[in-house]
This record gives structure tokens, C-alpha cells and sequence, in this order.
């Protein structure tokens, strides 16, 4: 009997341990209404759905910042089968990998503590690449007042001139988002909403 036993553990020992399988899509959106900046901040919003097993680790988005300077940001996020959780944050600059399409990964997803670096594969990702403006060109925008923007447009004579508008609902509450916004044209009664 105990040969039983001890034949039986042993085999149960070469049974490989098998872990939730994580399957995720990464939906993400970047800049102010669809717009960037070089050298500024960068708003993204990335909505993270679990298509697979319940699942518990890290989001870590990972870009080189300027040169050979990297910065991750690393969020934790628990998500169980089929549930979706949106993250909003911002990127110091915009990245690399968005800009020049250089197939490296921009996000990375861990399953359990970071530590044990068990990277999930089964990752879909879909960008929604934001207009790029470079560093010299004046943005200019408004609250998505029609009659204002039909003025400025056209008022608008430089070429390196941007008309990006945005909702009031649209506003947000942390500057950085603006931080590409050269000029914000209000009229006095969206300045009274404010």
C-alpha cells in the first residue's frame, strides 16, 4: 500500500501547476480631445476588460521618458471574468513607442506580485493614435462654442496654428491635461460656468 502511495504522489508531482488563464484587451485613448503636444504631458485613458479567468496583478505603463531616462507607472487593478475598469493618468511625455511605432510594448500586465514577474501574453491592444503637434505649434482652443471657433477659424492665417476644441463636460480638473493649450478662447458665458 505505502508503494501505492508513494507512486501515486510521484506521479502527481510531474503534473504541471496550471494558473487562471488571463486574456485581456487594453483599449486605449490618448491627449485632449484626441490631440498632443510634443514635450508635454499626455492625458490616457485605458480601458482594461478581462476576457479570461478572474484575475489579480499589476497595469504598468512603461516609455522612455527622454533619451535614456524610463519611468513606469504601476497600478494595481483585480478584475473579475468579463469585468472592465477604466484607468485615466498621464504620461510625462509623449512616448516612443506611440510616436515611432517601434513594436515595443508600451503596456504590460502582471499577474499576482510584480516580483514574480509572471507577464500575462494573451494582451490585445488597441491604440487610438492622438494627433501629434510638434513643440512649435500654438494650440489654440475653446469650449466647443460653434460660433467662437468659426471666428477663429477664420482669423486663422499661420499654418502652425491648432484649433482643438473641447466640451465643458470635457474640462479636467488637473492642469496637466492643458498643459498643451497655448491659448483658451472662453466668451463671457461660458466663463460664467466655469
Amino acid at each position: 500500500m505505502k508503494k501505492i502511495i508513494v507512486m501515486l504522489a510521484l506521479l502527481l508531482s510531474f503534473v504541471p501547476t496550471t494558473f487562471a488563464s488571463a486574456s485581456m484587451l487594453i483599449e486605449a485613448n490618448y491627449g485632449l480631445n484626441g490631440a498632443g503636444k510634443m514635450y508635454n504631458p499626455i492625458s490616457a485613458s485605458i480601458k482594461v476588460t478581462n476576457n479570461g479567468d478572474a484575475f489579480e496583478g499589476y497595469f504598468v505603463a512603461g516609455y522612455e521618458e527622454s533619451g535614456q531616462l524610463k519611468t513606469a507607472q504601476v497600478y494595481p487593478i483585480k478584475l473579475e471574468a468579463g469585468q472592465s475598469e477604466t484607468l485615466d493618468f498621464y504620461l510625462n511625455s509623449y512616448p516612443d513607442q506611440l510616436y515611432y511605432n517601434n513594436g515595443k510594448p508600451l503596456f504590460t500586465m502582471y499577474e499576482g506580485e510584480l516580483e514574480n514577474n509572471k507577464i500575462i501574453k494573451d494582451i490585445e491592444i488597441k491604440n487610438v493614435k492622438p494627433r501629434l503637434y510638434d513643440a512649435e505649434t500654438i494650440i489654440v482652443s475653446t469650449l466647443n462654442d460653434e460660433t467662437l471657433l468659426n471666428i477663429l477659424q477664420k482669423m486663422r492665417s499661420e499654418s502652425n496654428v491648432q484649433l482643438v476644441p473641447f466640451a465643458l463636460a470635457e474640462l479636467p480638473e488637473d492642469s496637466q491635461a492643458l498643459s498643451m493649450i497655448d491659448v483658451l478662447a472662453v466668451d463671457e458665458a461660458k466663463l460664467a460656468t466655469l
